[in-house]
């Protein structure tokens, strides 16, 4: 699996060079038929790539923090990833990716929370 190098982040993380991007598809806003992904590859651009599907990602106050994808990363180097080697799409353990998926719900929440908003 490819990732392209236009629109893509660095990232470098444990000695490993890589590069993420997000894909996004369907109409936005809509709860029902909007797809978000986060993949994840060696800077590369070659070999196995990890790719997560975010849930609910309709809304601005989910924001794909390079933090956020840093966590995917190393959870996916410890779960055995090795960027760069192999191909497809990595399988990651459903246990951890799902506490980190529930941690970034949460901070998006109180993120909005704390944002007030003044007419005038």
């Amino acid at each position: 699996m490819t990732i392209a190098r236009r629109g893509s982040h660095r990232l470098s993380i444990d000695g490993h060079e890589l590069r993420w991007w997000v894909r996004r598809s369907g109409a936005r806003g809509c709860p029902d038929c909007d797809s978000l992904a986060v993949v994840i590859a060696a800077a590369s651009r070659k070999g196995c790539a990890v790719q997560i599907y975010i849930p609910e990602p309709y809304g601005p106050d989910r924001p794909i923090t390079p933090a956020f994808v840093a966590r995917i990363a190393r959870l996916a180097l410890a779960s055995g990833w090795e960027p760069g080697v192999g191909s497809g799409p990595f399988t990651m353990p459903s246990g951890e990716l799902g506490d980190i998926l529930a941690d970034h719900a949460r901070s998006s929440a109180s993120r909005k929370a704390d944002v007030s908003v003044e007419s005038a």
